[in-house]
């Protein structure tokens, strides 16, 4: 995956919470 797509991911998942994210 690109940088790019992987910030995104990780913003996406704080936005969320971060107990609801998985990798």
């Amino acid at each position: 995956l690109h940088k790019t797509e992987t910030y995104l991911r990780v913003m996406k998942c704080r936005r969320f919470g971060e107990a609801s994210c998985a990798f």
